[in-house]
């Protein structure tokens, strides 16, 4: 026992206990590689289904191949509307439709000709609905 110190009801212990796990957690999500940088690019899809919902994309980060015709299959399950918009070369690339009301589906059809990352959003809620697409 160290003197002085006082437990009272374990609490003490189990704040410390706490914390220690807490560390762990943090520990084990934080840095580190993303999964997504050890893809082989031949492997990865030419067709990504993306659900939108109210105010989110799902998934909203996708990995994809250079040079490769991509056709994302967006799914409107929000009772808003949405749509996705890709920044490309300094230009948007917005799906088809361009609204996509509740319940509906939508396209979006775009060749990656650079490796790197590319931002896209939803033009309806542009701050809470973003993403980014990484080409390999």
């Amino acid at each position: 026992m160290i003197p002085g110190l006082r437990i009272r009801h374990g609490r003490a212990l189990t704040t410390i206990f706490g914390a220690i796990v807490l560390a762990a957690m943090l520990a084990a999500c934080g840095g580190g590689d993303d999964a997504s940088t050890n893809v082989d690019p031949a492997t990865l899809a030419t067709t990504v289904k993306v659900t939108t919902k109210d105010n989110s994309f799902s998934p909203n980060r996708i990995t994809v191949a250079a040079g490769k015709e991509i056709t994302f299959e967006l799914n409107n399950e929000g009772s808003a509307i949405h749509n996705m918009n890709v920044k490309m070369d300094g230009k948007d690339t917005i799906s088809n439709p361009d609204a996509i009301k509740a319940g509906q589906t939508g396209k979006l059809v775009a060749t990656f000709s650079k490796a790197g990352t590319y931002d896209f959003k939803c033009d309806f809620h542009p701050a809470e609905m973003t993403g980014k697409i990484t080409v390999k």
